[in-house]
C-alpha cells in the first residue's frame, strides 16, 4: 500500500489516505481498507466532534458520516468515542459542556 498526504482546503483537516499502489482493487475488503482515511481526535473550531449529530439525537454513525462528508469523503465506516468536554454538535452547532455527559469521537475512519 502507498501512503500519501492529502492537502485539504482551508478549514479542513489533513488526513492520512491509504490507497492501492496500482489504483485498482481486486479484493473488495482490501479495497475498502485501502481507500479509507482515519482521523484521530476529529475536531471543529478546536472542539472534539460530538458523537450525536443533533443534541442527544442521531448519535454515532450519522454524526461520524456527517463529519466524513465535511471532509470530502462519503461515509464513516468505523469510529470510537469517549467522554470529553467540550464537544461540538455538528447538526445544530451547539456546544456540549456538561462534565461527564458529553461524548466526543476519539477517531473516525472515513471512505
Amino acid at each position: 500500500m502507498l501512503a500519501e498526504e492529502r492537502h485539504p482546503q482551508p478549514g479542513r483537516l489533513l488526513v492520512l489516505y491509504l490507497g492501492a499502489e496500482d489504483g485498482g482493487c481486486a479484493n473488495t475488503d482490501a479495497c475498502t481498507r485501502a481507500n479509507s482515511a482515519r482521523v484521530p481526535l476529529p475536531s471543529v473550531s478546536g472542539m472534539r466532534v460530538d458523537r450525536c449529530l443533533y443534541w442527544a439525537q442521531q448519535c454515532d454513525q450519522p454524526a461520524a458520516t456527517r463529519f466524513c462528508q465535511s471532509q470530502g469523503m462519503s461515509v464513516a465506516v468505523n469510529w470510537a468515542w469517549e467522554h470529553v468536554t467540550p464537544t461540538y454538535v455538528l447538526g445544530d452547532g451547539r456546544v456540549c459542556q456538561a462534565p461527564n455527559n458529553c461524548g466526543g469521537f476519539s477517531t473516525i475512519t472515513c471512505q
